[in-house]
Formats: C-alpha cells, sequence, structure tokens
C-alpha cells in the first residue's frame, strides 16, 4: 500500500461545491449572452453568442475551481503541521513563519495564474474577453449570497428555553404554589441570638 494520503474530504467537497457556484454563475452568463444577442439591436451593442463566449467560459471555470483546490491544499498542509509550543502553549515563531510562508507562496502562486488566465483570455482570438474575465469573481460572489441566505433563515422562536433571569426552582414551580422553605427562612436583619426585652 502507499503511505501517500488522498486529497482531504473536506477540500474535494468543498472543491465540487465552488465548482458548482461557479458554473451556475457561467450559465447565467451565457444565458445573458444569448438574450442580448438575440434581442439587443446590433447598432445599439453587438453582443457575440458564439464557442468564443462558450470556451472563455469554460475555461474560466476550470480556473475558478483550481484556484479554489489550490488554495485549499495550502490550508490543509498549514493545519497538518506540527507545532513545537512552549510551557504556555505559545506557538514558536518559526512555525508560525512556516506556516504564512506556506499561504503567501500559494496565493502569489495563484494570483500568477489567473493574472497569465486574464492576458490569455484578452489576447488570444478564441475566447472573448469578457465572457472570459466574468466568472473570475462567480464563487466569491455566490459564497456571499449564500451566506447571506443562510443569515435570512428564520430561526425557531425556542419557547421553552429558560430565562436567564430565573433560577431552575423558579421555573418548576407551578402559578399560584407556596414555597414553604422561602416563608420559613429566617430573617437576616434580625439575630436570632438575641434575648427579647
Amino acid at each position: 500500500m502507499s503511505g501517500r494520503k488522498g486529497v482531504d474530504p473536506v477540500v474535494r467537497k468543498e472543491t465540487v461545491r465552488v465548482g458548482a457556484i461557479a458554473y451556475a454563475g457561467i450559465a447565467l452568463m451565457l444565458l445573458g449572452f444569448f438574450l442580448l444577442h438575440t434581442f439587443c439591436p446590433k447598432e445599439v451593442w453587438d453582443v457575440p453568442f458564439d464557442y468564443t463566449v462558450i470556451l472563455a467560459g469554460v475555461c474560466c471555470g476550470i480556473i475558478d475551481i483550481l484556484n479554489f483546490f489550490l488554495m485549499g491544499l495550502a490550508v490543509v498542509k498549514v493545519t497538518s503541521l506540527e507545532p513545537v509550543t512552549d510551557e504556555e502553549g505559545n506557538v514558536s515563531d518559526e512555525d508560525k513563519g512556516k506556516a504564512r510562508k506556506i499561504m503567501s507562496t500559494s496565493m502569489r502562486l495563484r494570483f500568477l495564474m489567473m493574472i497569465v488566465w486574464v492576458i490569455l483570455a484578452i489576447a488570444l482570438p478564441c475566447f472573448d474577453p469578457v465572457a472570459g474575465i466574468m466568472p473570475l469573481i462567480f464563487p466569491s460572489l455566490g459564497i456571499k449570497l449564500l451566506g447571506i441566505a443562510k443569515k435570512d433563515d428564520p430561526v425557531p422562536a425556542a419557547q421553552d428555553a429558560p430565562d436567564e433571569t430565573e433560577t431552575p426552582g423558579e421555573r418548576e414551580i407551578p402559578e399560584g404554589s407556596e414555597v414553604p422553605e422561602e416563608q420559613d427562612a429566617p430573617d437576616e436583619a434580625n439575630d436570632p441570638e438575641e434575648p427579647e426585652a
């Protein structure tokens, strides 16, 4: 058996999710191109809808997926480091530097990859520049919209949740009932040992 580990399941799952978001956005973009190409007068705006638009969108979706996948691998690599801690549990500066170096290297390489793609999308005639650049924002935009949608989901009110101002005993006592322990409790203001006059 090989000692090499496969791709982390979380990275695989989230990469598939990001890919679905990216290509959902690309599908909407292509629909927009088609509608503008069909209904917008060419004298006003000559919107293309041919293989260059589709090819640029598909290739940019691959760049989106690859960008997120490489970022996920970098995060897994950082979290798999075994940090050396001192007596107080603080991570050493050397380990912090290693993690920072891994993430910064990953970010530079991914940024370079996207810059190269943008240049190719603009320079090569087989790609439509707009369709080749616009999908780069789809993953982050889709994730933000999903986050907003989750925040807007109504959370059912906890009717049986205890009131923090009440003690458990107060909540369990039905209305109208008496508490003998409280009635028989001595008044702290009076000294029980003081003799009566």
